[in-house]
């Protein structure tokens, strides 16, 4: 495998990005968190009522977005600019994806074209909470199943 072949695990609020995956000895396993707040942080208030425009009743509002899934595109989006200032710098010419499904097609969404054009491999597997030896050895399968 080429030395600038690269592999990111992810889920919404996690990642781990496998630099250089076919040479072991230069291999470098960078983490990544969102960071973001707790659900119940970011949910913690109940929808806010409004009052009718006649009379006294009172209804409740629905909430217009979802904090938790607009932390994930963000979280996306995040790492399609780190993966993006890496392929400019030469260092990533081939990648490889795995995450939770959601977590893939937000990817999709968030990478530039050039940089889907360098994805050898998608594979809609979470395996951010996999010790190192077992992820390393996941990827392996993964690219070999190729």
């Amino acid at each position: 495998m080429h030395k600038n072949t690269w592999a990111l695990v992810a889920n919404g609020g996690r990642a781990r990005l496998v630099k250089y995956l076919g040479d072991s000895d230069a291999r470098e396993i960078i983490d990544f968190n969102d960071g973001h707040a707790s659900t119940g942080e970011l949910m913690s208030d109940r929808a806010g009522r409004s009052f009718a425009s006649m009379g006294k009743s009172r209804s409740g509002m629905e909430l217009h977005s979802d904090p938790v899934r607009n932390q994930e595109r963000l979280f996306a989006q995040q790492l399609a600019g780190y993966l993006r200032e890496r392929m400019n710098q030469g260092e990533l010419e081939k990648l490889l994806v795995a995450s939770s499904p959601r977590t893939l097609g937000d990817l999709r969404s968030a990478f530039p074209k050039l940089l889907r054009d360098r994805v050898i491999l998608e594979s809609d597997k979470d395996l951010t909470g996999l010790a190192e030896p077992q992820l390393l050895h996941a990827l392996v399968e993964l690219l070999s199943d190729k």
